[in-house]
């Protein structure tokens, strides 16, 4: 099948792995045919575990952004990718990440437009059933070990033979064939913008930690999140990559885009903040003067033209508006068939910004919440949680009836906008479970936050 091989030929360059990206390929292609329901059912498993926006993509041939190594072990599971990792030979954070990468090109492939292709799925099945009678032949009969093939296993005969059994259920003749699942459009959560929208500038925002980097942002069309999303994965590693970063038509020019990888380089720092928007720049977690004064020079010298920089503390104000529209673009984006867990993974790309002490909602949440309520009422059988945090400052029983009041405050306008209340919950978690440090005003920020979760019905 040419196109897998092409597919291992650009992973081999890709992540660098020489001669191991064929056996990995091979790996995946049998971990998505040996799964229940065989592909169909690995898209299903991901749609229902709240990745919709990125199986559009996948399916339509935009970016190929990787699936988080805690989803690819959520899909496939510990003891699966642990075995993968063994026959390979490499470590299984390592594996969990090559696999999170090489999958959405072989989805593309299998599915694409979104719907399963028989063609490429019996292709994809015989070039694996080829491998197994030899394999069975050398483990039942006694024999010299076969040759190593990604199928080359301690596993019980029996296990084999029920790979193989799934295989023929997929490849095998039929008289007629069976005509493959039938799969509803999924809900692009990243093209289309509000119609009210206005034009703002592009933005993108990132956090390095020392897991690696997450970057949120928006921009004008694919073109531009393709190119963010190829020299993060080029810089910090497709494993240690998470982005939403959502494209609006109405977004203004992003002028910073055009040395991006050059960009990342210099920014290759545990604990640091970055704004681009516009013709600003804003950084945090810069630990002096000095370090910061050098960083400006060198950022200076891969930008066009003038550039402003400022403290990323002075931009909150600026990166609240943006994350709304952006949560607001992406809610705007579900049609058609979508979930739940779909209009949550929207809402947590806003940010809603509560006064110092108070649980009163600010007036900029307004609007994204609305648009929520639209798209939520459309699914009454769900549940989702509103859970609110704060900081680690002052009094932590103070703090945790302050996050259980702002998670109100939430839940309040969405019922006030028409969805059912045993459909919203909110609970406050105080300071629980930072995602940033408190040492620093731009952490305490990202800690002061609210989340959404999908707690029935998703």
């Amino acid at each position: 099948m040419a196109a897998i091989d092409t597919v291992i030929s650009e992973t081999a360059q890709r992540l660098n792995l020489g001669d191991t990206a064929g056996p990995l390929v091979r790996e995946v292609l049998g971990l998505l045919m040996g799964s229940p329901g065989g592909v169909a059912g690995v898209i299903a498993k991901l749609r229902e575990a709240g990745f919709g926006g990125l199986l559009s993509d996948w399916f339509a041939g935009r970016a190929q952004a990787p699936l988080p190594p805690h989803a690819v072990q959520q899909i496939f599971g510990p003891a699966s990718l642990a075995e993968v990792a063994q026959r390979l030979g490499i470590s299984r954070d390592r594996t969990d990440g090559v696999v999170g990468d090489v999958l959405p090109r072989l989805i593309a492939l299998l599915a694409p437009g979104g719907q399963v292709s028989q063609g490429a799925v019996n292709d994809a099945g015989r070039r694996l059933a080829a491998v197994l009678p030899a394999e069975m032949a050398g483990l039942t009969k006694g024999g010299p070990a076969p040759p190593w093939t990604p199928f080359r296993t301690t596993l019980p005969v029996a296990a084999l033979i029920g790979l193989a059994a799934i295989l023929w259920s997929q490849v095998g003749p039929r008289t007629p064939p069976a005509a493959p699942p039938a799969l509803l459009p999924l809900p692009n959560i990243v093209e289309q913008a509000p119609a009210t929208a206005s034009t703002a500038a592009s933005w993108l925002r990132l956090d390095t930690d020392a897991r690696g980097v997450t970057a949120t942002g928006v921009v004008r069309d694919s073109a531009a999140r393709d190119g963010i999303l190829n020299a993060l994965r080029a810089t910090y590693g497709a494993d240690r990559t998470r982005a939403g970063i959502v494209i609006d038509p109405a977004a203004g020019e992003a002028p910073w885009l055009g040395n991006i990888g050059g960009l990342f380089d210099k920014l290759r720092r545990n604990g640091l903040s970055v704004l681009f928007e516009g013709s600003n720049v804003s950084l945090g977690g810069v630990p002096d003067t000095a370090a910061r004064t050098d960083l400006v020079n060198q950022l200076k010298g891969l930008l066009p033209g003038d550039f402003s920089f400022g403290n990323i503390g002075d931009r909150l104000d600026a990166l609240v508006a943006g994350s709304a529209r952006q949560a607001t673009a992406a809610l705007s984006g579900l049609t058609g068939s979508y979930s739940a867990k779909d209009v949550a993974a929207a809402l947590n790309y806003g940010i809603i910004n509560f006064a110092t002490g108070s649980a009163e909602l600010p007036a900029g949440a307004g609007a994204m919440l609305d648009v929520a309520a639209a798209k939520l009422k459309a699914l009454p059988n769900a549940v989702i949680e509103v859970a609110g945090y704060t900081d680690s400052t002052g009094d932590p029983a103070a703090n945790l009836k302050l996050s259980q009041d702002r998670a109100d405050a939430v839940r309040t306008r969405l019922l006030a906008a028409g969805v059912a209340g045993g459909s919203i919950l909110a609970k406050g978690y105080g300071s629980a479970d930072p995602v940033a440090s408190n040492d620093t005003p731009e952490g305490r920020f990202r800690n002061r936050r609210i989340e959404y979760r999908v707690v029935g019905g998703g």
